[in-house]
């Protein structure tokens, strides 16, 4: 498996011509790596992507290869990871979980593609992995770097928090059945529960508040012009 990524993760990785979004990557990331620096806008989504894409312009590697070639890697050593879910799911499933890999569409095309679509696939099935062997091991250095991947994915694109939602969806119900089998009691679970729902809509009715906010602070202050100024492409309130 991992000689036939190899192959057609690399194999004529600079022969296809740059795409719109790869050149807005790959032209920033040139900017930060040659010292012209690097200004975060929330349009181009999170800054580790230019930075490890300035990283490789250090690497000796074709002009269209030097970008790519770091997700290739990525997405290459990702065939690795289902070894370390063998336990889970067994040794025939992680050999079909790597030959899932291997021959996905979609993960070839954005193996040899510049965007943050190859690290979050990473930092998700890392961030499960920690999971998974913290409620196994109950080692502190597993929790230590589930916060680091999650650091990492938080600083990748915002579709971190989608992930870490629908994460927490397992871990509350894992959390909820320790309380069943430690405790022996319902009453602990309602309590949990309830508490995990009153949490929830308190978060949501903050989100709410902050965003009538803002909105009612551009209009107060009549900014919406200066949002404007500052990048044309925000589009005002």
């Amino acid at each position: 498996f991992i000689v036939a990524a190899i192959l057609t993760r690399f194999w004529d990785l600079g022969a296809r011509v740059m795409s719109h979004d790869e050149s807005l990557h790959t032209y920033f990331s040139y900017n930060l790596a040659t010292g012209k620096g690097f200004s975060h806008t929330p349009l181009m989504h999170g800054p580790f992507l230019f930075h490890i894409t300035a990283l490789s312009y250090h690497l000796v590697c074709g002009p269209f290869l030097r970008p790519r070639n770091i997700r290739a890697e990525l997405l290459t050593d990702l065939f690795r990871v289902p070894y370390l879910f063998r336990r889970q799911l067994g040794r025939v499933g992680a050999l079909v979980t790597s030959l899932t890999l291997l021959i996905s569409p979609s993960i070839l095309y954005h193996a040899r593609y510049i965007r943050q679509e190859e690290f979050i696939l990473v930092w998700v099935v890392l961030t499960v992995l920690c999971l998974w062997r913290y409620l196994e091991t109950r080692h502190t250095g597993w929790l230590i770097g589930l916060a680091a991947v999650l650091a990492f994915h938080a600083t990748d694109k915002s579709t971190s928090f989608l992930a870490v939602a629908w994460i927490m969806v397992f871990v509350a119900l894992v959390a909820l059945r320790e309380l069943y089998v430690l405790r022996g009691r319902a009453r602990d679970i309602l309590v949990a529960a309830g508490y995990v729902a009153f949490l929830g809509a308190a978060m949501l009715i903050v989100c709410i508040v902050m965003e009538l906010l803002a909105r009612l602070l551009v209009r107060l202050l009549n900014l919406g012009e200066v949002v404007t100024q500052v990048d044309p492409l925000v589009v005002s309130i």
